[in-house]
């Protein structure tokens, strides 16, 4: 049998174990996965010779054309998805704008399907509750279940926007997840501190002051109490761009605490910076939310990563010019977020200083698919599945982030030199990018629905 696509003698690592292998793809799916010296017959040959060949990136947080305020992110569904393709990611999960009725959740659906249609890979949505809401979590959980949306995100702070919802409710939607199968989301700060620490600033706060006024304890206390509050419903609870190790640290310490209850999303820009590039002339550029850490607070960080404490690795891929960052004259006024799609995975593996390739693939894929409903059809090999595959090269180099797939005319990576890079990208059987250009069209992507999930099922 003649197969559509080879990917041949690289090494094969599913997150698990690594072989030598060669893939055969046809019809937009792995056929099987044979002996490197075994002979086989393809119309097209990926030479992988010295490189890794992964199941392709899951990025499990991005916000594209995300409209805060006056300000829009500078990526849409097209560019965003190229940007991601060019960083071996072939599946990516937005959210839907922010609603407080049940009743909302499928025009909001609808709004966001209609931007994402153009995308080159394959999306989901997460669905989001804002403020007080006016219906109850049984339905909006079963709103987002319909939809095929079974990851609902919360905010335990931005008050000052209507966006943050009160722990009552929460402890609800905890108990709605361990019922129904859903997972919830929670961007997990605390506000009242938040609030007051903005009070004693004065009456101009500026990028300059975002460590203070979103201090360690913010994060670290909103960490806990989820944790807690995970223990005692039973609840899944993830907590989206973990910034300080510290946060982790207590949330391990918690009676009750199991990683069947409570799991740990990070980003790129909290394992590579630290606070110090917010004390830089343009350290607007670098303003984001949470803020960038201590030190202190990023080496812990890393090392629960090495570890295995922290099981996915999102961008919270949310770019603005230039232009935008550095106009803003308060804190009011910046939009806050940062661009890290295309990075993700050299980010990863030059933090992973002893090169753990299976860790990797488990932050990058696997676990990503296994824990947000996604797992196998994503973020494995097995034959059957969507021919969905990275070759990544461990010791190529990259410097800057690929600004031919961006709308943003600047990324905070630039300069640093990160090692590992991704050469190749297969999406759905076809080669998407060559380590140049993306090839394949405008709407390649197609929106997954995901069913309920069950964490005691993950392996």
């Amino acid at each position: 049998m003649t197969h559509d696509l080879a990917l041949h003698g690289g090494t094969i690592c599913d997150g698990y174990t690594c072989m030598q292998a060669t893939i055969l793809v046809s019809d937009g799916k792995i056929k099987a996965i044979i002996d490197s010296s075994d002979a086989f017959s393809a119309k097209e040959v990926v030479d992988c010779r010295g490189c890794f060949v992964l199941p392709g990136f899951i990025d499990p947080h991005v916000h594209l054309k995300l409209r805060l305020g006056n300000h829009e992110s500078a990526d849409d569904f097209l560019g965003g998805s190229e940007l991601a393709l060019s960083g071996g990611v072939t599946t990516f999960i937005d959210f839907l704008d922010p609603g407080r009725d049940a009743r909302e959740l499928r025009s909001l659906f609808e709004d966001r399907l209609s931007l994402a249609k153009s995308s080159k890979i394959d999306f989901s949505f997460h669905s989001t509750i804002a403020g007080e809401p006016l219906s109850t979590a049984e339905e909006f959980t079963s709103e987002s279940l319909l939809l095929g949306c079974p990851t609902i995100k919360v905010f335990t702070t931005y008050s000052e926007s209507g966006r943050m919802t009160e722990d009552g409710f929460l402890i609800d939607l905890l108990e709605q997840s361990r019922e129904r199968g859903t997972v919830v989301l929670v961007h997990a700060e605390n506000d009242p501190i938040i609030q007051h620490e903005i009070r004693k600033s004065g009456p101009v706060v500026t990028w300059k002051d975002l460590g203070s006024v979103r201090p360690v304890i913010t994060e670290r206390e909103a960490v806990g109490r989820m944790s807690v509050y995970a223990a005692e419903t039973g609840g899944q609870v993830y907590i989206v761009h973990v910034s300080a190790g510290s946060s982790i640290l207590l949330a391990s310490s918690i009676p009750g605490f199991s990683a069947r209850n409570i799991v740990f999303e990070t980003c790129p820009q909290y394992v590579v910076f630290t606070d110090r590039s917010l004390k830089s002339d343009d350290g607007a550029l670098f303003g984001c939310v949470p803020p960038l850490r201590p030190a202190e607070e990023r080496d812990l960080l890393i090392e629960f990563v090495r570890q295995g404490m922290v099981s996915t690795l999102g961008t919270d891929h949310c770019p603005f010019t230039s232009a935008e960052k550095l106009a803003a004259g308060s804190l009011a006024e910046l939009p806050l977020g940062l661009g890290s799609l295309g990075l993700t995975a050299s980010a990863l593996w030059t933090v992973l200083e002893e090169g753990d390739i299976c860790l990797l693939t488990r932050m990058m894929s696997a676990n990503a698919a296994k824990l947000l409903g996604l797992y196998p059809q994503k973020g494995s090999l097995i034959p059957g599945t969507d021919a969905d595959i990275v070759v990544f090269d461990p010791n190529s180099c990259i410097e800057n982030l690929p600004n031919d797939f961006t709308a943003c005319d600047y990324s905070p990576y630039s300069g640093l030199s990160m090692t590992g890079k991704v050469v190749a990208t297969v999406m759905r059987g076809k080669l998407a990018y060559d380590g140049q250009y993306v090839l394949v069209p405008e709407g390649y992507g197609a929106f997954i629905a995901r069913e309920q999930i069950d964490w005691s099922e993950v392996s």
